[in-house]
C-alpha cells in the first residue's frame, strides 16, 4: 500500500479517494472543496504519477485485480471495428454523464469547463463531480422510488416519510441487499419502521399484489401471469414460482391500531401484520380438481419445510414492549424475516443480476436483459458473460449503487458516441458509406459467424431437448407427489380444524373453571373480610364500654351478610367443581385431537422429504434447461443478428448494383435520345431532299411532255408539209404554167427540210429529256429508299428508348424497395449494435429528468438551493472555517429543500410523460396533453424567460446573433449551433426589432420544447 500525500485545492475528498481505490494509495486533502479550477501542472503531475485506472491492488491475496470497467471493456474488445462508434463529442458526452448520474442536463459553465479540462485523468474527475453532488442523491432517490413503488400514490405512508427513508439508505451508501432486507422485513408494530413498511402498506397489505412485485421488482421476473396457471408464453414462470412468493404474506393482513400522538392525541394507523404461517393453495385453472400446496419459496430455491408447530404455539407470548396497541403477537417464526433472508442475499443471483441489470439500464438506457421485469430462459441476456460479470461487479462493490455506477460510466462502452461509422450518409442520403473492401470484409466476418452460430446452434438445440425431457420428467415426478402432499395437507386442515375446535372449547371450559374459581375465591374473600370486619368492630365496642348501638347494628349487619354469603359457598364451589369436571371433559377429546393431527404430521413428514428430493431434483433439471435453453437462445439472437446484418450488407450491394445499373441505363437512354434527335435531322434532311428529287423529277417529266408536244405537233406539221408538197407537185403537173407552183413547191421544201431539221433536235431534247427523267426517277427511288431506311431506324432507337426507360422504371422500383429493405435491415442492425454496445442508444429523458433539467437550464432550480442555503444561513449559520464534511451537508440539505419545494413541478411533468403506475420502466410516448402543456400552458414558456443569470438573460444581454446562437444551443442541447442554425438565429433577430427579448425568449422556449431536448444519446 503506497501512500501519497497531495496538496489539492481544486478536487474534492470524494475524487481523491477515487484516485487512491484506482492506484491502492491513501491520499491526503488539507484543502477541497466542490469548485473546480484551472489545475496546476504540480497537482496534474502527482495525480497522474499515482492514477493506474485499469488496476486495483486491495485484495487480499496482494494480487492485482483488474477494475471491472476494464474488464468489461476488455471483454467487449475485438468485435467489429466498423460496427463500433467513435467516443462521442464532449458536450454530448457530459449531457449524458450528468443526465445519468444526476439527473440533469449540465450547466454551460461545467460544459465550458469539461471542453478546456486537459487533464489525463479528466473523466474520472468528472465522474467523481457528479458522483459527489447532492443532485446525484436525489436521483438515486429518484430511481429508488421509481422502482419499488412504481408511480404508486402515497396512502398509508406520507410522502415526505418515505424520501427522508430514501434519502438516508443514499446518504450512507446502505448496499443494495441491506437496503432490499430493511424494505422485506421491517418490524410492522411501531412507528420507527413505518417509512420501510411502505412496499406492503401502499400496496393495501395484498398478498397477490405485493408477490407480483416482489418478483418483479426484487427479482426481475413478472409472475403475474402464472397466479392462475403457468405462464401460457414463458415456459420459466411456473404456477408453483408465483404461489410460493405468495406463501410468505398469506399469513399477514392489514389491522388498524392505535398510538398517541406527540399532543398526548389518541390516533389510528393501518398495519400489515403478519400472522402465523400456512400454506398457499391453488389449482390451474387448465387442470380444475388438481389441488397443490405450497409453502415459502423463491422461484428456483427448494421450497422451505418448516417444522412443524401445533396452532397454539405460533405466537410469542406477548407484544414488544414498543409495539402500539391493539395489535396480536408477532408469529414465533417469520416468513417475511425469512423471506428477507432468502431473498436479499448476494448468493441469490436473480436478486443480485436484477439490480445489477436495473442499474445497468440506468446508466446505458436498456437492460442487458430486457425488459428489466422479463429475466427467464427464453429472454436471455443480449450479452451473457457480460451480464456474469457486472452481476459479480456489482457484489464486488458491495452492492452500492453509486460505486457500481461509478464503474460503469468509466468503461469506453458508456462513452462511446451515438453513431458508427457505417451511418455516415451518403450526398443523396444513401445508401450508407461502404468500400467495397469494409463490404468484403465485413460480409465475410458475418458469414464465417453465422456459420459458427449455425453449427453451435444444432448442437445446443439437441441438448436443450434432451435437457427439456428430463425436466419434464422431474415435473411429472415433483407433481405426483405434490398430489400426494396436497391430499394429506387438506387432512391436516381438517385435523388443525378439529383440533382448533377443541382448543376452543378447552379454552373456553378453562376460562368457566377460572372464572367459577375467582368466583369462589371472591366468595371466600367477601366472607373473611365480612368476619374480619365484624371481630373489629367488636373490638371497637369493647372499647367503647358496649354503649355505641350503631357499632352493635353493624358488626349484626356484617355478621348476616357473612352468614347469608357463607350459605352461597356450597353452591359456589359446587360450580367449580363441576367447571373442573367440564376441563377434565375437554382434556381426552383435546388429546385426541392433538394426536389425530400429530398423526397427519407423521404421514405428512416423509412426503415432504420425499417432495424436498423431487424439488430439488426438479431444481436441478430445471437449472440445466435454462442452461441450455439461455445458451441456445444466446446464440439465436447472435444468429438474428448476424443475419439481419448479412441481410443488410446484401441489400446494400442490390441498392449499388441497381443504381449502377440505373446509372448505365440512364446513360444509354441518354445516348439513344441523342441517338433519334440526329435521326430525327437526317430524316429531315433526306425527306427534304426527297421532296426536291421529286419536284426535279416532276420538272423533267414536264419538260419531256412539253418537248414531246412541240415534237408531235412538228411531225403533224411536216406531214401537212409532205402532203403540201405532194398536193402541188400532182397541181403542177396539171397546170401550164407550174412555175408559181414550183416556186411554193420549193418554199415549203424548204420549210419542210427546216422543219424536219428542227425535229431532229426536238428528238435529241426529247432523249435528253428522257435520260434527266430516267435520272431523276432513280434519284427520287433512292432518296424513298434512304428515307425509308432513315425512319425504320428512328423507329428501332425509339423501340430502344421505349424499353430502356421501361427498364429504368423497373430499376427504379427494384431500387427503392432495395433500399427499403435495407433500411428495414439497418434498423435492426442498428438496434443490434446498440444492444451489443457498439454505439449509445438513442433514449427519451424521463419525466423527471425533462423536468430537473427544464428548472435548472432556466434558473429556477439553482435560485431554489441558493435561496434555501440563505435561509440556512440565517438559521444556522456555517463557521467560515467549516471542513468539508459540514459545507456538503449544508449544500445537501439545500437541495433537498429546493427539491421538495419544486416536487409539484415534478408531479405535472410525471403525470403528463410518465407511462402510468405499476410501471418498472419509463416507456416514450408523445401525446396531444403533453404538446399542449409545452405550448400552451405557460410554465415552460415563463420559465424560460429572463432571470436567475438565466441563459435567456445572458442571451438578451449579448449583441451579436452568432453568439446568442451559440449560447442557446451550448447550453440547451450541449452542442455547437450548425452553420444553418446561426443564419436562422440571425435572420429572427434581424426582423425582431422591438420584440428581440421576446424572440430570443421564444427561441429558449422552443429548444426546450423540442424533440432534441427531450432525448439524451
Amino acid at each position: 500500500m503506497k501512500t501519497t500525500q497531495i496538496r489539492c485545492a481544486v478536487f474534492n475528498c470524494a475524487l481523491l479517494q477515487l484516485v487512491a481505490a484506482m492506484c491502492g494509495c491513501v491520499v491526503f486533502s488539507s484543502t477541497c472543496n466542490l469548485a473546480l479550477c484551472q489545475e496546476s501542472d504540480e497537482t496534474l503531475s502527482a495525480l497522474a504519477a499515482v492514477a493506474e485506472p485499469a488496476t486495483d491492488v486491495s485484495t487480499p491475496e496482494g494480487q492485482a485485480v483488474t477494475q471491472l470497467y476494464a474488464r468489461i471493456d476488455a471483454l467487449l474488445a475485438g468485435e467489429q471495428d466498423l460496427m463500433v462508434a467513435p467516443p462521442a463529442a464532449d458536450g454530448e458526452l457530459l449531457r449524458r454523464l450528468s443526465l445519468d448520474l444526476r439527473g440533469v442536463i449540465p450547466t454551460s459553465e461545467e460544459l465550458d469547463a469539461f471542453v478546456s479540462d486537459s487533464s489525463p485523468i479528466r473523466w474520472q474527475v468528472w465522474v467523481d463531480r457528479f458522483l459527489a453532488d447532492p443532485l446525484c442523491d436525489e436521483h438515486l432517490v429518484n430511481f429508488l422510488d421509481r422502482t419499488l413503488m412504481m408511480r404508486r400514490a402515497h396512502t398509508l405512508v406520507d410522502r415526505a416519510s418515505w424520501l427522508a427513508f430514501l434519502r438516508e439508505q443514499i446518504e450512507s451508501n446502505v448496499p443494495l441487499d441491506e437496503f432490499s432486507k430493511r424494505i422485506l422485513y421491517a418490524p410492522w408494530w411501531n412507528q420507527e419502521n413505518r417509512a420501510a413498511q411502505r412496499f406492503f402498506l401502499d400496496r393495501g397489505g395484498d398478498p397477490n399484489l405485493i408477490a407480483r412485485d416482489i418478483g418483479r421488482v426484487f427479482l426481475g421476473q413478472d409472475l403475474q401471469c402464472a397466479q392462475c396457471h403457468d405462464h401460457p408464453l414463458v415456459d420459466d414462470y411456473k404456477q408453483t414460482d408465483y404461489h410460493g412468493l405468495v406463501a410468505f404474506f398469506t399469513p399477514s393482513k392489514l389491522v388498524e391500531a392505535s398510538y398517541m400522538d406527540a399532543n398526548g392525541k389518541e390516533q389510528k394507523m393501518q398495519l400489515y401484520v403478519e400472522t402465523p404461517a400456512g400454506d398457499a393453495a391453488f389449482e390451474s385453472v387448465f387442470n380444475a380438481g388438481v389441488p397443490y400446496r405450497s409453502g415459502p419459496r423463491l422461484p428456483d430455491r427448494v421450497e422451505h419445510f418448516e417444522e412443524y408447530v401445533l396452532p397454539d404455539k405460533r405466537l410469542a407470548a406477548a407484544i414488544p414492549t414498543d409495539a402500539f396497541k391493539g395489535i396480536p403477537p408477532p408469529p414465533l417464526f417469520s416468513r417475511r424475516q425469512e423471506l428477507a433472508q432468502q431473498l436479499a442475499s448476494r448468493d441469490n443471483f436473480p436478486f443480485v443480476s436484477n439490480w445489477a441489470n436495473r442499474l445497468w439500464a440506468l446508466v446505458f438506457g436498456q437492460g442487458l436483459v430486457d425488459p428489466v421485469d422479463m429475466q427467464h430462459a427464453d429472454n436471455p441476456a443480449v450479452h451473457p458473460a457480460l451480464f456474469a460479470l457486472v452481476t459479480d461487479g456489482l457484489i464486488e462493490t458491495d452492492m452500492q449503487p453509486r460505486r457500481f455506477i461509478a464503474q460503469l460510466v468509466l468503461t469506453q462502452a458508456y462513452q462511446r458516441g451515438g453513431f458508427s461509422a457505417l451511418e455516415t450518409q451518403s450526398s443523396d442520403g444513401f445508401p450508407r458509406v461502404l468500400s467495397t473492401e469494409q463490404s468484403v470484409s465485413l460480409g465475410q466476418e458475418f458469414q464465417a459467424q453465422r456459420a459458427a452460430l449455425d453449427s453451435r446452434l444444432e448442437e445446443l438445440s439437441e441438448s436443450e431437448k434432451v435437457a427439456s425431457q428430463n425436466y419434464e420428467k422431474a415435473l411429472d415426478t415433483w407433481r405426483e407427489i405434490q398430489t400426494e402432499r396436497a391430499a394429506i395437507r387438506t387432512e391436516l386442515d381438517a385435523a388443525e380444524a378439529g383440533l382448533l375446535g377443541e382448543q376452543k372449547k378447552s379454552n373456553d371450559a378453562a376460562g368457566a373453571l377460572a372464572a367459577a374459581e375467582k368466583k369462589l375465591a371472591d366468595t371466600q374473600s367477601r366472607v373473611s373480610l365480612l368476619d374480619d370486619a365484624a371481630m373489629k368492630l367488636q373490638q371497637a365496642v369493647a372499647l367503647a364500654d358496649g354503649e355505641d348501638a350503631e357499632l352493635k347494628q353493624a358488626i349484626e349487619l356484617s355478621q348476616q351478610r357473612s352468614a347469608s354469603i357463607k350459605g352461597t359457598l356450597p353452591d359456589v364451589e359446587k360450580g367449580v367443581a363441576d367447571a373442573k369436571a367440564a376441563v377434565d371433559a375437554t382434556v381426552p377429546s383435546l388429546a385426541l385431537a392433538v394426536a389425530k393431527t400429530q398423526e397427519v404430521v407423521a404421514k405428512l413428514q416423509p412426503v415432504h422429504h420425499r417432495l424436498q428430493a423431487a424439488d430439488e431434483s426438479l431444481l436441478a433439471a430445471r437449472s440445466e434447461w435454462k442452461r441450455a435453453n439461455i445458451s441456445k437462445r444466446d446464440i439465436q439472437q447472435q444468429l438474428t443478428y448476424a443475419e439481419n446484418t448479412l441481410g443488410w450488407l446484401k441489400a446494400l450491394a442490390d441498392a449499388e448494383r441497381l443504381q449502377s445499373e440505373g446509372t448505365i441505363t440512364s446513360q444509354s437512354i441518354a445516348s439513344i435520345e441523342a441517338d433519334i434527335a440526329r435521326l430525327a435531322k437526317e430524316v429531315a434532311a433526306v425527306e427534304s431532299q426527297h421532296v426536291d428529287s421529286l419536284a426535279a423529277n416532276a420538272a423533267n417529266a414536264e419538260t419531256l411532255a412539253t418537248i414531246q408536244k412541240t415534237m408531235e405537233r412538228h411531225a403533224s406539221e411536216i406531214m401537212k408539209l409532205e402532203q403540201a408538197t405532194a398536193a402541188l407537185a400532182q397541181a403542177a403537173e396539171l397546170i401550164v404554167a407550174p412555175e408559181a407552183l414550183n416556186s411554193a413547191q420549193a418554199t415549203i421544201r424548204q420549210e419542210l427540210e427546216n422543219r424536219r431539221a428542227q425535229s431532229g433536235e426536238l428528238q435529241s431534247q426529247i432523249d435528253h429529256a428522257q435520260q434527266t427523267l430516267a435520272s431523276s426517277m432513280a434519284q427520287v427511288a433512292r432518296d424513298q429508299q434512304a428515307l425509308e431506311a432513315q425512319q425504320a431506324e428512328a423507329a428501332l432507337r425509339e423501340q430502344e428508348l421505349a424499353s430502356a426507360r421501361e427498364r429504368l422504371t423497373q430499376n427504379s422500383s427494384e431500387l427503392s424497395a432495395a433500399q427499403n429493405l435495407a433500411d428495414e435491415y439497418w434498423a435492426k442492425v442498428n438496434d443490434g449494435n446498440s444492444r451489443y454496445l457498439k454505439h449509445a442508444r438513442l433514449r427519451a429523458l424521463s419525466p423527471e429528468q425533462l423536468c430537473w433539467s427544464t428548472l435548472r437550464i432556466t434558473g429556477q432550480l439553482d435560485a431554489h438551493i441558493q435561496a434555501e442555503l440563505v435561509e440556512l444561513e440565517k438559521q444556522n449559520p456555517v463557521p467560515a472555517d467549516a471542513d468539508d464534511a459540514v459545507q456538503a451537508a449544508r449544500q445537501r440539505q439545500a437541495v433537498r429543500a429546493a427539491f421538495d419545494k419544486l416536487r409539484g413541478n415534478s408531479d405535472v411533468f410525471v403525470s403528463l410523460y410518465a407511462s402510468g403506475p405499476d410501471k418498472t420502466q419509463d416507456e416514450f410516448f408523445a401525446s396531444a396533453d403533453q404538446a399542449l402543456f409545452t405550448a400552451n400552458a405557460g410554465s415552460v414558456f415563463a420559465w424560460a424567460g429572463p432571470g436567475n443569470n438565466n441563459v435567456t438573460q445572458r442571451a438578451i444581454a449579448m449583441t451579436d446573433g452568432s453568439d446568442i446562437a451559440q449560447a442557446i444551443y451550448w447550453t440547451l442541447l450541449c452542442r455547437k449551433p450548425t452553420d444553418v442554425e446561426i443564419q436562422l438565429v440571425n435572420e429572427q433577430l434581424a426582423g425582431a426589432g422591438d420584440s428581440r427579448n421576446t424572440v430570443i425568449q421564444e427561441m429558449v422556449w422552443g429548444l426546450l420544447a423540442s424533440a432534441e431536448f427531450r432525448f439524451c444519446r
